[in-house]
């Protein structure tokens, strides 16, 4: 119980303290406030205020504010530069826990002293104010010289600024700042031909290089302002390369997951990921695949880079590759590379994936009754590059065959439904590991009677 009663009483001094504050009430502005910065994070005594539309002649009125020590008679206020400003409050509320200061001026420091009792190294009490004025950006700038491939500094001013009560140097007040900007970008296929980056920024506003020509237009958030710059002349490059793999890809890959299909074709389109750079699936072999780079238009030269794992050398293709046949098992790395024209700027995207050893799993039953579950009967495999099936009734006729994997009989013979009972298969088929598969064997097709 004591524990918890001195916690309490720890707390309530805590919050006592954090009372003692200054306001500002005839401005519309706002209290600085920044985790990242350690002068506000360490030293909650000392405050910065952004003063909004306030000129060189402008005045403003402070409050100062005190939890529970009455400011009457002990109340100071001067400029943490040794300067006097007030001697006294101009006026001190009725329960005497407000002070007010009229007239103070922006760009300016200042400390409150208060109390007859010492705060810590035996002085009175005191708390600080730094008051800037605000002021929209009106500048911004990069070096016209430099080749920029990546990120893109762009130099904000003017710069916010206060000055701490310890120190002589100025310490930059970060803005909330948006840049808007033409690009060249896919999102799933889709071009997007606008974007904005939006983050806290000094000095410098740090930007993915635009892969257009295009000027900027920043704005600040809360304000109404924008500023425009000069056309920036880009040499950066991008892609979005993608893989695309035929209708039967469905068959094909193990896991479809984060893959578009294109309706027209029924081809699935694989994107390499934007995030990272690198995405990873497993599929069956043997396998067609088209590569598209979707360059931007300042793309010179593209480059892809096919390898397999086990192979010294790759593939090397100077233009987009369609129609590429994996056939044999085992990890690849792929890899695209695009230039700018004069080669100072290149980017580079990989994507991984791994064609599997063959296997065949054949069922032993399937119930062709049109619910779309187990219509027919169909193999699992993976990486197969010959495949011949025969089915047999009883009386060893011939009811069907076919050599095309991805096919399975649907219980008809003659287009008439095939009567129930036990069918016999022979399988032949060959993986792209050379394993071979001869199978023989019986299924049952059912039919439940309704």
């Amino acid at each position: 119980m004591n524990r918890i009663f001195s916690l309490f009483i720890v707390s309530l001094l805590s919050v006592c303290v954090f009372a003692n504050e200054f306001t500002v009430i005839n401005s519309d502005g706002y209290f600085y406030k920044s985790s990242s910065d350690h002068n506000l994070r360490n030293h909650p005594e000392f405050q910065v205020f952004v003063a909004k539309e306030v000129s060189e002649s402008s005045k403003l009125d402070l409050v100062f504010s005190s939890n529970e020590v009455s400011l009457a008679d002990s109340c100071r206020l001067l400029s943490y530069t040794g300067v006097e400003v007030k001697s006294k409050p101009d006026s001190i509320s009725d329960d005497s826990l407000k002070a007010y200061f009229y007239n103070v001026s922006a760009d300016m420091g200042y400390v409150v002293k208060y109390g007859d009792e010492t705060c810590d190294g035996g002085e009175r009490c005191k708390n600080y104010i730094w008051i800037t004025s605000y002021k929209p950006v009106d500048g911004v700038s990069w070096d016209k010289e430099e080749v920029y491939c990546e990120t893109l500094p762009l130099a904000i001013s003017p710069r916010l600024t206060y000055k701490f009560y310890r120190d002589k140097y100025d310490y930059v007040i970060k803005r909330s700042l948006t840049a808007e900007c033409a690009t060249f970008k896919k999102v799933k296929g889709e071009l997007v031909d606008t974007t904005s980056y939006t983050g806290d920024a000094d000095t410098l506003f740090r930007i993915d290089v635009p892969v257009v020509n295009t000027p900027f237009r920043i704005t600040e958030e809360g304000h109404k302002w924008s500023f425009v710059t000069d056309t920036f002349f880009s040499q950066a490059v991008v892609a979005f390369p993608e893989m695309r793999v035929g209708f039967n890809a469905i068959n094909e890959l193990d896991n479809v997951d984060g893959c578009d299909t294109v309706p027209e074709t029924g081809e699935i389109v694989h994107y390499f990921d934007d995030e990272d750079g690198v995405v990873n699936f497993r599929t069956s072999g043997p396998l067609m695949l088209d590569f598209y780079s979707s360059a931007s238009e300042l793309s010179s030269r593209v480059e892809w880079n096919i390898e397999h794992v086990n192979v010294a050398f790759p593939s090397i293709y100077e233009r987009d590759v369609i129609g590429y046949k994996f056939d044999e098992a085992g990890s690849y790395l792929i890899k695209l590379v695009v230039y700018n024209l004069d080669g100072d700027c290149s980017r580079e995207y990989e994507s991984r994936f791994v064609i599997s050893d063959s296997e065949l799993y054949i069922p032993n039953a399937f119930t062709p009754n049109g619910d779309g579950n187990n219509d027919e009967f169909r193999v699992a495999y993976r990486s197969i590059a010959s495949f011949e099936c025969k089915i047999y009734n009883q009386w060893e006729r011939l009811v069907y065959e076919s050599e095309d994997i991805t096919e399975g009989w649907d219980g008809k013979i003659d287009g008439r439904d095939a009567s129930p009972g036990v069918y016999f298969y022979i399988i032949e088929a060959k993986g792209i590991d050379g394993q071979n598969f001869d199978k023989k064997g019986s299924l049952n097709l059912i039919r439940v009677k309704e």
